[in-house]
């Protein structure tokens, strides 16, 4: 296969994968499926695999490699080592984006393509609410809850702002852009996700502190907005209360999060260097170490019924892989955020609306939501943060040549 065909449509791939990307997990992992294919045909016909990021390969290995480790021990242990493979393929689209797109032309069509993704998603939940008949029916989009939703709009809101600043980009297409930006902060607000909220703000007063050019119009526009919103929120009794309840310990779902940590650091203290494997969490929570007076159970009997993670990203990693699991978590995204920093201290005194720094927002709203949700492990969302990643460290390289 000839290279310029293997690009041609690879490139294609991604943008079928870029537009699916908020609509559907199994067309998702097809585009994944079909971009491996096309690699390993391309390496095949030319004897030769492409020349990877090696840094970025050796942190992904690293971590997979220390989860089939921990793996060995679990209960059920084909069902971990089955988890494990079925993490590996998630982090593809990474270095799809960083082998392939290779032009400003071709950042410009996978944002945009991204966007009209990220206004489906939108655009359904908003059909959901109205079908629903309330404003405090929480929808979920076209993703399976309404924290995933949330976490969605995190990733997005970064991405589709700082594109909208980038002159390349068509005046109809920045607007556009800055629409949806906006359009998924409404759906942020609607989601009543509170880690999401915490997050968003926590990223905000980030880009304020990272971002000195534009520090006092951020000031001035986030102070705006943060009166907006919150007066939107008190407006509604539902949403109020759902604000209210963030710093509330006997609200349910608090105290819920509350047995699920402490059993997390149980099955840790039991199993601290390996864990309990992969995906194992729930079985055990849910036979072994759920509270009696812990309210959400599963059925008598089924035990895959009911919570299968800690909501909260770190304790997951903790419980499952005990100390080797927690290191390869921070090693991964401590590589990640430390490649992303790298390229914005390259990017912050030559480049406006620095791609490094949206990607290092879009890394921030993820893990901190996961601190009060296990989200880094879904499907939908950690495909999208790696597509993320890579777009973030590839579009920085671009625009400077």
């Amino acid at each position: 296969m000839a290279v310029e065909t293997e690009h041609t449509w690879m490139f294609r791939i991604l943008l079928f994968m870029a537009f699916v990307m908020n609509v559907s997990t199994g067309a998702m992992v097809t585009a994944i499926a079909l971009g491996g294919l096309l690699v390993m045909i391309g390496a095949l016909s030319r004897r030769q695999f492409p020349l990877i990021d090696s840094g970025l390969a050796k942190a992904v290995l690293i971590y997979l490699g220390v989860w089939l480790i921990c793996a060995i021990g679990a209960r059920e242990q084909m069902m971990s080592i089955h988890a494990v493979f079925g993490t590996s393929y998630r982090f593809l689209p990474l270095f799809f984006v960083l082998l392939y797109v290779q032009t400003k032309e071709q950042v410009r069509l996978l944002v945009l393509v991204f966007a009209i993704s990220v206004c489906i998603n939108n655009l359904t939940a908003l059909w959901q609410m109205a079908a629903h008949g309330s404003i405090s029916w929480r929808p979920m989009g076209l993703v399976h809850s309404p924290t995933f939703l949330g976490s969605h709009m995190l990733m997005a809101i970064p991405v589709l702002f700082f594109f909208s600043r980038k002159a390349y980009f068509h005046s109809r297409e920045r607007i556009f852009l800055l629409g949806m930006a906006l359009f998924s902060l409404v759906i942020l607000i609607l989601t009543q996700t509170r880690g999401a909220w915490i997050a968003f703000v926590l990223v905000m007063i980030a880009y304020v502190i990272f971002e000195r050019r534009f520090r006092r119009q951020l000031l001035l526009g986030g102070l705006v907005g943060l009166i907006c919103i919150v007066g939107g929120l008190l407006l509604s009794h539902s949403y109020s209360q759902r604000l209210a309840t963030i710093t509330d310990p006997q609200m349910q779902s608090n105290l819920e999060r509350t047995y699920m940590w402490h059993a997390a650091v149980s099955m840790w203290e039991e199993h601290p260097v390996a864990g309990v494997g992969m995906d194992e969490y729930g079985w055990y929570y849910n036979t072994v170490y759920i509270p009696p007076e812990a309210k959400e159970r599963p059925p008598v009997g089924h035990p895959e019924l009911g919570h299968g993670h800690p909501h909260n990203n770190v304790l997951k990693h903790l419980s499952e892989g005990g100390i080797l699991g927690l290191a390869a978590y921070f090693v991964l995204h401590g590589y990640i955020f430390l490649r992303l920093w790298r390229q914005y201290k390259k990017e912050r005194y030559t480049a406006a609306f620095s791609c490094a720094l949206m990607g290092i927002l879009v890394f921030l709203g993820v893990h901190f939501e996961g601190l009060t949700d296990t989200n880094i492990n879904q499907l939908s969302i950690l495909t999208e943060y790696c597509l993320l990643m890579g777009l973030s460290l590839r579009a920085g390289v671009l625009e400077e040549g």
